[in-house]
């Protein structure tokens, strides 16, 4: 999908990708798969960041299997997968 001009000024300021609705005190959760890379903070305050690894309590009987079915071990999620 290509973004429009309008599209991509409201992510990108002062040559930096912007997250809308990412503001101080903000909770990000994601995907271990999600694809991420290290941005250097161009703001004056100091970013925290803490990071947890959670797992799932049936993780070991078949984590090979999670490493190519990102949605294995989250019920919630799968519910909402189309039919394959």
């Amino acid at each position: 999908m290509e973004l429009s001009h309008w599209q991509k000024q409201a992510f990108y300021r002062d040559g930096y990708i912007q997250v809308p609705g990412v503001v101080p005190r903000v909770v990000v959760l994601v995907h271990y798969e999600l694809a991420h890379s290290a941005a250097p903070n161009v703001s004056p305050h100091v970013r925290y960041a803490l990071f947890f690894r959670l797992t799932y309590t049936e993780h070991d009987a078949h984590k090979w299997e999670a490493m190519t079915d990102i949605w294995l071990e989250y019920e919630g999620m799968r519910a909402l997968l189309p039919e394959s």
